[in-house]
């Protein structure tokens, strides 16, 4: 409970700070500084995921009321008239601000970019930065007609892309590309490395590939196609395993691959190669119905294989209860039905 909220009492404090809270819904009222603080106090977090706590100073101070350690605060309250830091360092002069006019605003840390942002139609103080665009709240009013419109566009693509170089081609994942420096500032940095996959008797690429890739384990729950099957493969993922359980014989996929070159695996038994330009290669994934598809095809959201086999073993989909769907695991629990049968809400 806020103090005064409910029984009107006086302010404890000179300044009145004690008096200024938020009603959040109808049980849950807390005083200002309880909110963003990273301790859920409404039941359902609704104080930790408000809009003004996607925007936290650098800067920590101590809060003027209930909290006893130093705190990053939301940029929304720098300079708001209010003295929300007991140094009062919120209400100073100094602090980095970016836009003019209507878009005027305080920024996290100085020497940071301005950055465009979208402004809203109906309201003449309104805004939103480009990167909260599509984050599921709708800021201006029309935000989810112009994300709806966005979405018509595929959403997701199999291929990685693929560089050539005078040692050979090289295999580019996610973000691992020249330009994109402010990406690379707030993730890990790139790395071009080697891996083996001579020993996985039914990985279906090269067995040595030379990829780019993020420097550490990642989630791979936003990545299809070839870029997941190379990182799960290769065992860059947090929580994803290779997909590839069937091995490519000598006698699979019959009718398919007719200019095939049949070869010794590992040392134990026959598979097939096909030769494009100069090499011979496997890209291809045995389906549980013996047909052969590309391996760029496995775990796309796409039922390649036409028994489904292709997205099983993949954590980065969600099969629909009905077994007649998959769709994005990032889908799962967003708002919006995606399985016809509702299962993923």
């Amino acid at each position: 409970m806020c103090h005064g909220q409910l029984t009107r009492v006086p302010p404890l404090c000179d300044s009145g700070i004690d008096q200024i809270c938020e009603t959040l819904f109808a049980i849950c009222v807390l005083h200002k500084h309880r909110l963003c603080d990273k301790i859920q106090d409404c039941l359902d977090g609704t104080d930790e995921k408000l809009a003004i706590c996607r925007a936290m100073t650098a800067k920590v101070c101590h809060r003027a009321y209930q909290h006893e350690q130093a705190l990053e605060m939301p940029l929304a309250w720098v300079g708001d008239g209010v003295e929300d830091c007991l140094d009062g360092m919120d209400e100073e002069e100094g602090w980095q601000t970016c836009g003019v006019g209507r878009t005027k605003r305080n920024v996290v840390a100085d020497n940071q970019p301005c950055e465009e942002v979208l402004l809203c139609r109906n309201d003449q103080t309104a805004f939103v930065e480009l990167k909260d665009l599509c984050d599921g709240i709708d800021t201006c009013g029309h935000e989810d007609g112009i994300c709806k419109s966005s979405h018509i566009i595929a959403s997701t693509f199999n291929n990685a892309l693929t560089v050539n170089r005078a040692a050979g081609s090289e295999k580019v994942l996610l973000y691992c590309l020249p330009g994109l420096d402010t990406l690379q500032e707030i993730a890990e940095r790139c790395v071009t490395s080697q891996v083996n996959l001579s020993g996985m008797e039914v990985f279906g690429g090269e067995s040595v590939l030379t990829i780019s890739r993020p420097n550490k384990t990642i989630n791979c729950d936003h990545t299809f196609g070839e870029i997941y099957v190379t990182l799960s493969c290769a065992g860059y993922c947090e929580d994803s395993i290779c997909p590839f359980k069937n091995k490519i014989q000598y006698n699979s996929c019959p009718q398919q691959y007719l200019n095939r070159v049949y070869t010794v695996a590992d040392n134990s038994f026959i598979t097939f190669v096909t030769k494009s330009g100069n090499r011979y290669k496997n890209d291809y994934f045995r389906c549980d119905n013996n047909i052969c598809i590309n391996y760029n095809q496995v775990c796309n959201v796409v039922d390649d294989c036409g028994d489904g086999s292709d997205e099983v073993n993949c954590s980065n989909v969600l099969q629909c209860d009905s077994r007649e769907q998959v769709i994005p695991i990032t889908e799962k629990y967003d708002g919006n039905t995606d399985c016809q049968d509702l299962s993923d809400e």
